[in-house]
């Protein structure tokens, strides 16, 4: 018997708890040799097996039978943690340490139970006795650091963990834990030395994972992704994945965004806080099908999330979409409190979605809130100016400028009012203004005065202008065709030509293919003209100088017989045209 129980001793020391486990049994199949000794080394070898149940009925009649033992009480403690019945684990420890005052791992694992149920003031009780027995021990002094911690006295903390560290210097666990110390009262950078220090030693990505997060909560994202980058090489940890996907959002790195996110989504379809992120990603990518088709269906879902509904808003926006973008804008109002910004962003998508009854009324309720605000009488004069309600345009921009007349977006829009009225003099004196912010003006406003002087036949002074906004946007359309214009004007049609080849391929128009049509007609172009001429006439099939100008193009290409039939239509129109008549029996000459 002795023999037996020395082989089960010695299996248990290498590990062997199978073997051990099958002589026990065999053992205690003989009731006579059955034992409480057999029954606790039973009990043993089912906890080194994960074996809970069977060893929670095992050391029950070990400490029946032999109350005072206090082994057998501490491992029935350790069973009743792990089944998290802190309860009863706690009155284990305690029975402990009632039997035997100098079992120090019974303390530490009394402590854990205790910070598990939050009570640390247990802990701290226990703090002198368990320090004067085992002031070196690790981890009482790393459970302590840590229950400090919790409780807030962070100075105590951190002498308990670099006591710790002093012991085990390459603990992860104590270093991690340190580092939370540091960033809590602020010390960033003592944190920052202690997780590089922590990842020379940790296999497990942990370190680098929460170095990543501080990186982040910094703003240092370039470092956050690139640490993070490392957290989930050492460990392919999901949430390692999701903060690096996150990071590659923040950076703008979309295409590596989508592929995490596509990973995430597949792996964990019921998360839906992955598919929201990955309709980011997409929509930073440029998918839009894919996203609306994403944001439709946490919409769906989610029909009163505002998230949801701003970022399907925003994708419709970005997509020309107005009218559903003002839908989803609109349901995002009722659902939120009030806020002026939001009722105004609303406006300004009615406005696009030529909806300007809904955005009269949105901006009128704002002035009912906030009746100086300048921005909002400017906008709603422009409602009123694409309305044709001249005489209401002019009362609000006049209101707007009185409450903001240096405001650049107030002067502006009142200028174009003026332009638009013909009215160039007047809109001179407040595109002056503009001026005086040359420097810091955008690029259309610059175009807009520089189309003022156009109006009032100063040239020189557009040129000026013009030529400021090219150096600013070089490949803007607008600025490249007001150019090539004014070039056209100052009869400089070689430095023009080139100007308004680029501005129509940027962006085509019909204003610019009728100078371009007239600029090939004057080179001696005729059939790159007669194209562009088409297309004016396409769409203005009555103006009368482009049905004359595609009658001289075929007239020069030989084409004779469209060029009657194009004579022929302006004469119906006007019988007495010289130059269509001219044109008439220049072709029956022929």
């Amino acid at each position: 018997m002795a023999h037996d129980i020395q082989n089960i001793i010695n299996n248990i020391e290498q590990g062997n708890y199978i073997d051990a486990k099958n002589e026990i049994v065999k053992i205690m199949m003989t009731p006579e040799n059955s034992s409480v000794e057999l029954v606790k080394y039973l009990g043993l070898v089912n906890i080194k097996l994960n074996l809970f149940t069977d060893a929670l009925y095992c050391f029950k009649q070990v400490v029946k039978a032999l109350p005072e033992d206090a082994l057998s009480w501490y491992y029935l403690g350790i069973i009743y943690d792990s089944k998290n019945d802190l309860d009863k684990a706690k009155e284990c420890f305690l029975k402990v340490i009632g039997l035997r005052e100098d079992y120090v791992d019974a303390y530490i694992s009394l402590m854990v139970v205790l910070f598990k149920r939050r009570e640390f003031n247990s802990i701290f009780k226990l703090e002198q006795t368990a320090l004067l027995l085992a002031a070196d021990n690790f981890e009482l002094l790393d459970i302590l650091g840590i229950a400090y911690f919790e409780a807030g006295e962070f100075t105590k903390a951190q002498n308990f963990l670099l006591k710790a560290l002093e012991i085990q210097p390459q603990s992860v666990k104590a270093m991690n834990q340190l580092a939370n110390i540091y960033i809590s009262t602020g010390d960033n950078e003592s944190a920052v030395k202690i997780y590089k220090k922590a990842i020379k030693v940790d296999v497990s990505g942990l370190s680098s994972y929460n170095l990543g997060m501080l990186y982040l909560a910094l703003n240092e994202l370039e470092k956050a992704y690139k640490t993070l980058k490392t957290a989930y090489k050492a460990d392919k940890n999901h949430i390692y994945l999701a903060s690096l996907a996150l990071s590659c959002l923040t950076l703008g790195k979309w295409s590596e965004a989508v592929e995490h996110f596509e990973y995430l989504t597949a792996v964990f379809p019921e998360d839906d806080t992955y598919k929201y992120n990955l309709c980011c990603a997409y929509q930073g990518a440029e998918k839009y099908d894919e996203a609306i088709r994403l944001a439709e269906q946490l919409i769906k879902k989610y029909p009163n999330s505002p998230m949801m509904l701003r970022r399907g808003s925003q994708l419709y926006s970005i997509t020309k979409n107005y009218n559903r973008a003002t839908e989803l804008y609109s349901k995002l109002i009722l659902v939120s409190k009030f806020d002026i910004n939001m009722y105004y962003e609303c406006a300004l998508l009615c406005m696009k979605a030529m909806d300007f009854d809904n955005a009269e009324q949105l901006l009128k309720k704002i002035l009912l809130i906030e009746p100086k605000n300048a921005i909002m009488h400017k906008d709603l004069a422009i409602i009123y100016l694409s309305r044709k309600m001249f005489d209401k345009a002019k009362e609000e921009f006049e209101t707007a400028y009185k409450l903001a007349p240096d405001n650049i977006y107030v002067v502006f829009e009142y200028g174009n009012y003026y332009q638009l009225m013909s009215e160039f003099k007047s809109a001179r004196r407040l595109y002056l203004k503009l001026l005086k912010q040359e420097d810091n003006l955008p690029v259309d406003m610059l175009v807009a005065v520089a189309i003022n002087y156009i109006s009032l036949n100063m040239k020189q002074k557009a040129l000026e202008i013009l030529l400021t906004a090219k150096d600013k946007e070089p490949q803007n359309p607008k600025v490249l065709f007001n150019l090539g214009k004014v070039y056209f004007m100052l009869n400089k049609p070689k430095t023009a030509l080139p100007l308004l080849e680029d501005a129509y391929n940027l962006e085509p128009d019909i204003e610019i293919s009728n100078l371009l049509g007239q600029l090939y007609y004057e080179f001696g172009d005729y059939k790159s003209a007669r194209t562009q001429f088409v297309l004016v006439h396409a769409g203005a099939p009555t103006n009368i100088n482009i049905m004359l100008y595609l009658a001289k193009c075929n007239i020069k290409l030989g084409d004779f017989e469209q060029a009657v039939q194009e004579v022929s239509e302006v004469l119906e129109i006007f019988p007495e045209n010289e130059e269509a008549n001219a044109l008439m029996e220049e072709i029956n000459k022929r």
